[in-house]
């Protein structure tokens, strides 16, 4: 039974695993009878960039595909003497020429180079070899231009491809202003035209780009930086040149939390320790300072690594059937046999040597899916690269690049898979260094792919713990200004609900009875919620946070609005009722055919105002794009200081909805100075307040008048605006309080009993005062005082116990 099992096991294994059967079939037959194929490995070994850490994990990968009789089973790899192109141009080529002109060597893939220096000119000639290219760690842009380099392929993305995660990490931060400085090499310079670019795609702004050239000192360049308004910095240059920019930066006090600075993750370690490894160009530096000095300005430093991802504790199976814990160990013996041991090379990069495990891997699993192509439809084998003509040697080349760029596996280094141009689809690392004691420490805090950013929950407050950098400052009111206006609105609230429960509690006294209180406390109230909207206009972002400040923007509108009709309403009505009064008396009609408007109807007429704007108002805020929100706009500051913006409550429908209600307001304030005009001649101070209504109604239009254009034309003037807002508001409805309430109060303090005695003569003639006929006006008198009597009595309807 087990042996039937066995057998059924492994025909489905046969099956579903294609190349098994050929590559067991195959490996019987050419065991112990293989050909070798070598690869061209360009590894810098020399200082400043010595990468010979790397060498054992080529090692273990090798040692594990030539064990593997399922891939490559007729075929040896091997790689011959090893190229050390010293991170630079020229050794680089010396190298790779003197290995394509031997004969002997038979190289049939090139594997590096690491510095992008070296690697582009190798890149550049090795199709005229029919060599494909694979790189580990070289990440100039310019590599993934695929005409230029049309056999190229890299375990890494290019270094723009760290653009998208720090515009996600300006975005996570609400930064939206972004200074650039930039060694003039091409690494760098592509990278800052393609940055520049996606920040303008993404409505951001890179507020100062400034460059400086290679062995040039980037003194001005960092004093330019430091005028400049620029205090979110991406310095885009080697590291031995950012640390020169670094120290004349820290002199100059541009550190955290003023200033946040972001880098490239491959710089070293600890590139902060001066003088640690000697540099590329013997570079000399132009700015000393101290160790304290750098540590200052690298604490809180973040670094994007374009690198994809691995995780050291995790367990999963790579290719090659190990795991990490598995490969270290392995690495370990390969370091015993090659004596490449921590402390010599770079040790920080020692992890990064994954790469290189997984660069042999691509061209071997490349190299195997061409040999399987080729045994299944050709005599050509892959050895025929070196023995036939171009033309083989050219279409060998082809199916290498097609295979190696359709490789996929998970690797040491995390998921591997290329895209067209044969960049790898990178996963970004985000880290930070930070400060602990005298040394600084290098925290992974996050992750990014796909333009996507995902920060550790538990380093969400540990980023600046002590404040985030900020890209430009909002203007806002401030707090002494606003503290003086609250204090003044809730004592003007609290002089309004005065006001109220006098008017209340002397109801039914006549002097306060003839101005009507029910009408009279709607007046009250709107005032007291105007004086708390001078609150709610001193709430902005600088306050309270701005999601519940662009909340306030609709609700502002509302009390406004509707303060507004309480205030204008009862005004308008009061007046109305007046001036129907006095022209029915004078056009001499029976009091019996004229309408009686009671306080009741008064009091509808306001409902139908506060109905007509509810319903407008609730329709617009049901219309998504008519909403209002926080809007944010530049405006001008002062050179050197952050980039200035004010907030502004704004949405695409205002512009239509806003103009429709200060029109049908307009409506309504015309009327009431037509009907203020047409009383303007009724001086009795003891019926309806007729003198106050009319000051009433022409303060409210004089401030509406002053307080519109200075919100249009001064804006961003948030300061001004607010103040003069809040004074013209303070003083109108404090104007109207009171010249409605004062008087009665005082009538009240000498006549307790508040009973109104009116000379209805003196009305009659100050009503026909300025008639041409003056007959006409003496005969008709004494009718007309009687009329006016009557029909103030029908009007006002005293309460029980009163006399006019």
């Amino acid at each position: 039974m087990k042996e039937v099992t066995g057998l059924l096991a492994l025909t489905v294994l046969l099956l579903v695993i294609p190349g098994f059967g050929y590559s067991q079939k195959i490996c019987d037959e050419c065991r112990g009878n293989w050909t070798t194929l070598n690869l061209m490995v360009l590894v810098s070994q020399t200082r400043p960039t010595d990468l010979s850490t790397y060498i054992p994990g080529m090692k273990v990968a090798l040692d594990a595909i030539n064990s593997d009789c399922s891939i490559l089973p007729c075929y040896y790899l091997n790689h011959t003497e090893l190229i050390d192109p010293q991170c630079s141009d020229i050794p680089g080529v010396r190298g790779f020429i003197e290995h394509v002109t031997n004969p002997s060597l038979n190289e049939i893939m090139i594997i590096g180079a690491d510095c992008s220096v070296s690697t582009q000119p190798v890149a550049s000639l090795s199709p005229f070899w029919n060599l494909v290219q694979i790189s580990t760690v070289s990440t100039s842009p310019r590599l993934s231009i695929e005409k230029e380099f049309p056999y190229f392929l890299r375990l890494v993305g290019p270094d723009s491809s760290i653009n998208p995660g720090l515009v996600e990490l300006m975005t996570y931060f609400k930064w939206e202003h972004l200074a650039i400085i930039t060694q003039e090499e091409d690494i760098f310079t592509f990278t800052r035209n393609d940055l520049l670019k996606y920040l303008e795609e993404q409505g951001l702004h890179g507020i100062h780009s400034s460059s400086f050239p290679t062995g040039g000192n980037p003194q001005d360049t960092v004093l330019n930086l430091k005028r400049s308004s620029g205090r979110i910095i991406f310095l885009n240059a080697y590291h031995e040149y950012g640390l020169e920019i670094l120290c004349q930066a820290a002199t100059l006090g541009m550190t955290s939390p003023e200033y946040a600075w972001i880098t490239y993750g491959w710089y070293l370690n600890d590139f902060w320790k001066k003088n640690k490894f000697a540099t590329r160009s013997n570079y000399e530096p132009f700015t000393d300072c101290t160790v304290q000095q750098i540590m200052s300005i690298v604490d809180k430093m973040i670094l994007i690594d374009h690198y994809p991802r691995y995780d050291k504790t995790l367990q999963k199976t790579a290719v090659g059937n190990l795991t990490l814990s598995q490969y270290w160990n392995k690495y370990q013996e390969q370091q015993n046999i090659t004596g490449l041991f921590p402390g010599e090379g770079r040790p920080d990069q020692k992890e990064d040597s994954v790469y290189l495990y997984d660069a042999v891997w691509v061209t071997a699993k490349a190299l195997h899916q061409t040999d399987v192509e080729l045994r299944a439809s050709s005599s050509i084998r892959l050895e025929d690269f070196w023995t036939s003509n171009l033309n083989t040697a050219n279409m060998l080349k082809k199916m290498i690049y097609a295979n190696a760029l359709n490789t996929t596996f998970y690797g040491l280094s995390g998921d591997l898979s290329f895209l067209q141009n044969g960049d790898r689809l990178p996963e970004l690392r985000f880290f930070q260094y930070r400060r602990k004691e005298n040394i600084l420490e290098r925290i992974y805090f996050g992750n990014g792919l796909d333009g996507s950013l995902m920060i550790f929950s538990n380093e969400t407050n540990n980023i600046y713990p002590d404040g985030i950098p900020q890209s430009f400052r909002i203007s806002t009111i401030g707090i002494p200004l606003f503290a003086i206006y609250t204090v003044i609105a809730i004592l003007g609230i609290l002089y309004g609900a005065f006001c109220l429960v006098f008017n209340l509690v002397f109801r039914n006294k006549m002097v306060v009875k003839l101005s009507s209180p029910y009408i009279n406390a709607l007046f009250i109230s709107g005032i007291m919620t105007f004086y708390f909207l001078v609150i709610l206009l001193g709430l902005d972002s600088g306050l309270i946070p701005e999601q519940d400040a662009s909340n306030l923007c609709m609700a502002r509108v509302w009390i406004s609005t509707l303060a507004f009709t309480l205030i204008y309403g009862s005004i308008l009505a009061k007046t109305f009722r007046v001036f129907l009064v006095f022209r029915n008396a004078r056009s001499g009609k029976p009091t019996q055919s004229q309408l009686v408007i009671k306080e009741i109807h008064m009091l509808c007429f306001i409902g139908l105002l506060l109905g007509i704007d509810l319903l407008y108002l609730i329709i617009v805020t049901a219309i998504p794009v008519a909403v209002l929100h926080l809007e944010t706009r530049p405006t001008s500051y002062p050179e050197g200081d952050l980039p200035a913006k004010y907030t502004v409550c704004y949405s695409p429908g205002s512009n239509i909805w806003i103009p429709i209600l200060l029109a049908y307001k307009g409506f309504e304030v015309i009327f009431g100075l037509i009907f203020a005009f047409e009383t303007r001649k009724i001086k009795v101070q003891e019926l309806n307040d007729s003198r106050m209504i009319v000051f009433s109604l022409y303060a409210m239009v004089v401030a509406a008048l002053t307080l519109t254009p200075i919100s249009l034309l001064l804006n961003d003037k948030v300061v001004v605006v607010y103040a003069v807002q809040g004074a013209s508001i303070f003083i109108t409805l404090t104007l109207l309080l009171t010249l409605n309430f004062v008087p009665k109060m005082f009538y009240m303090y000498k006549n307790p009993s508040g009973e109104v005695k009116m000379d209805f003569s003196n009305i009659v003639k100050t009503w026909t005062k300025g008639d041409h006929n003056k007959k006409s006006a003496n005969t008709t008198s004494l009718a007309q005082s009687a009329s006016i009597e009557q029909t103030v009595e029908s009007k006002i309807e005293p309460s029980e116990g009163t006399h006019m």
